[in-house]
């Protein structure tokens, strides 16, 4: 929902026309007064990181995703966000978002109560979309199968807010089973954090070509970070080797990453 909420914040980024509901009024009138407290405070990251974080992972993830090939969009972990309703670049993909139940009841449930409620629902960009609550299981990878994804087609796969939640294990095993399952123009992209070196692991999962941006990088700026003192360009200078800052505060990175699997 806290994405949701920093979705609907940024209306003069991205269009989503489902946020505010997703979101709710509780936890998006407390980011809007957290966003005034701190434009009152002339602050250079207005609520913090997580709105710039939002914005510019929805706008990287809308250019890759604006090119003519794709055909299937996968979304690992979709949580509150609502890609297939907001996205005219995937007006002829199929959309699959993968879940645990409990997300995917919610949402059916605030849809369901907007009908009862006479409400209009938003109209789907996608050209399907296909929900199943299943990425706690083992086999989900074979259930997206059993709805009707195949591995032969064109794929983006996006991996937003999740790998960094999983143990280590789990989530080289998801990376795995996405490079070793997929043919022909696969692109995943997913986000990474603070210590981790995507362009070595996904090397040796047979990803055939990584790309990997920060924040504020010219190919990760997108117009949203102009001020040099910004704490992403700050952060941008630091090598990636160091961890921590001179007082021991640990650098928040995250890591912007586009791989293709063979």
């Amino acid at each position: 929902c806290q994405t949701a909420a920093g979705t609907a914040l940024l209306y003069h980024v991205i269009l989503d026309p489902v946020a505010e509901v997703f979101a709710g009024d509780v936890l998006l009138k407390g980011l809007q007064e957290k966003v005034h407290r701190d434009q009152d405070k002339n602050a250079r990251e207005t609520a913090g990181v997580m709105l710039a974080e939002v914005a510019h992972c929805n706008v990287w993830f809308f250019n890759v995703m604006g090119v003519a090939w794709i055909s299937i969009v996968i979304c690992l972990c979709e949580g509150m966000d609502a890609r297939a309703y907001r996205l005219r670049s995937i007006k002829d993909c199929s959309v699959f978002e993968v879940d645990s139940a409990k997300v995917m009841h919610f949402k059916e449930s605030i849809f369901q109560a907007m009908v009862e409620a006479g409400e209009h629902l938003p109209m789907l960009e996608a050209k399907s979309l296909n929900r199943v609550a299943d990425i706690a299981t083992e086999d989900w990878f074979n259930r997206r199968k059993a709805t009707g994804f195949k591995a032969h087609l064109p794929t983006v796969w996006i991996l937003e807010g999740f790998l960094y939640y999983l143990q280590e294990s789990r989530a080289t095993e998801t990376l795995r089973c996405i490079s070793q399952n997929c043919l022909n123009e696969t692109v995943m992209m997913a986000d990474f954090m603070n210590d981790d070196w995507p362009e070595d692991l996904l090397s040796k999962l047979r990803f055939s070509r990584v790309k990997v941006s920060q924040i504020g990088d010219p190919d990760a700026n997108f117009g949203l970070v102009n001020d040099e003192l910004n704490l992403f360009h700050q952060i941008r200078r630091v090598s990636r080797h160091a961890k921590a800052d001179v007082n021991g505060k640990p650098y928040r990175r995250l890591l912007l990453v586009e791989s293709w699997a063979p």
